[in-house]
């Protein structure tokens, strides 16, 4: 069957990515089709936190209200040291939001999906992509069971799934990832509005998290690069660095001893965007397909929504122009990159260095815990809103280096 509905766009996949697209180019009156394989809500195997900078792309999309109505307010961080120093802080103060957000992916994303619609797209579930052909009049994309859409331009939002890419060459092999496993406690006897990290007991570059929900539940996991000089410690797989993770003393305690987790489920991060392709003829990539997940923390939400709202940006104006050649497409890949490389090198440095040497780490810990000026910029470079380069400064290195 062969159905022309008569769409400027087609979005594959609606996630967080997808659904910002989708919702920025309705709102710009283009005509939008956004595709998931899935029914909503469904789930998505995340950590559940929501940034600063995320916040203020939802907040754009018109569903803040919403997300904060199902979220947790965290306040508060604690990072644990791999020699077990534990280091608390507020987190810095923000201009526009008084606590970041924990929410989880079933309910942040079916709102998501939601502000789209609201919007003025059209939506079809259950709707898996089998492959797209560009062509001189546009794109036709084929969906399972033979059915063909067309549209102008796709956008790809396919997530972690690396199937649909692969089939179309654009991703011949998979590449690097961080791997790691999550679930969900019960019954959350720590501070709710307080997120900890845990460095302790675990084979560097790798750490664990308790990142408090409403209701007195929590979001609990483990990650870890097979990278470094004890990538040969690590767990075989990312639910045994989870199940080890349980037995931390720490976590027993925020947990009241009951480390029973709900829905766990392991997953892949792709963190390889500054060497990810970016576009393919007749498509724009965004979010964790394009690999923005952040190499150091895993946080994959505020690139996907950010990266959504660049590509709605440039399909808007390819559309406009009605070119949709190599010169425009690489114009939205150089953009992507201004945006967002800078960060991702700096963070994938300090992931090699600081986060995966244990005596830097507690170096750095330490130096935060006597530095309120330093742990300022620990925390800010990690919600994305500080140049991450200035953790560098001269007076910190000194500092790191003497150990005072």
């Amino acid at each position: 069957m062969d159905t022309h509905a008569g769409f400027d766009v087609i979005v594959i996949g609606a996630g967080p990515a997808g659904s910002a697209a989708a919702c920025f180019l309705a709102r710009r009156g283009v005509r939008t089709l956004l595709l998931d394989k899935t029914t909503f809500p469904r789930d998505k195997t995340c950590g559940d936190a929501i940034s600063y900078r995320a916040m203020q792309v939802i907040e754009d999309m018109g569903a803040l209200d919403a997300v904060r109505a199902v979220a947790q307010p965290i306040t508060h961080v604690r990072f644990v040291a791999p020699d077990g120093r534990q280091v608390s802080r507020p987190l810095p103060p923000h201009a526009r939001y008084d606590s970041i957000l924990v929410a989880p992916r079933l309910q942040l994303d079916d709102l998501l999906k939601q502000a789209a619609e609201q919007a003025g797209t059209s939506l079809r579930e259950n709707a898996a992509v089998e492959s797209y052909t560009p062509g001189a009049d546009g794109v036709q994309v084929t969906l399972a069971g033979g059915e063909r859409l067309r549209a102008r331009l796709v956008i790809l939002a396919t997530g972690a799934n690396t199937a649909l890419l692969k089939r179309q060459g654009i991703l011949p092999k998979l590449p690097l990832t961080m791997l790691a496993a999550r679930g969900y406690a019960r019954h959350l006897q720590a501070d709710p509005h307080e997120i900890l990290f845990n460095y302790d007991r675990m084979a560097l570059p790798a750490y664990g998290w308790v990142f408090p929900l409403p209701a007195g539940r929590a979001n609990v996991g483990a990650g870890f690069y097979r990278v470094g000089p004890r990538r040969r410690q690590m767990p075989a797989t990312a639910r045994q660095s989870l199940a080890d993770y349980l037995h931390n003393p720490l976590v027993e305690a925020a947990l009241g001893g009951q480390t029973d987790l709900d829905e766990v489920k392991s997953y892949p991060l792709r963190v390889d965007f500054l060497k990810a392709p970016k576009t393919a003829p007749g498509a724009l990539i965004v979010g964790e397909a394009a690999g923005l997940v952040n190499p150091l923390t895993g946080e994959g939400i505020d690139y996907a929504l950010e990266s959504g709202a660049l590509a709605a940006e440039w399909a808007t104006g390819m559309l406009a122009a009605g070119d949709f050649g190599a010169r425009r497409r690489n114009g939205y890949a150089r953009a992507l990159q201004k945006h967002f490389a800078h960060s991702f090198r700096y963070h994938a440095f300090f992931r090699d260095t600081l986060f995966t040497y244990p005596e830097l780490l507690n170096r750095a810990l330490a130096l935060a815990e006597r530095d309120p000026a330093f742990m300022e910029h620990l925390l800010n470079a990690a919600l994305g809103i500080l140049d991450p380069a200035k953790i560098l400064a001269p007076r910190f290195l000194w500092r790191l280096a003497r150990n005072t």
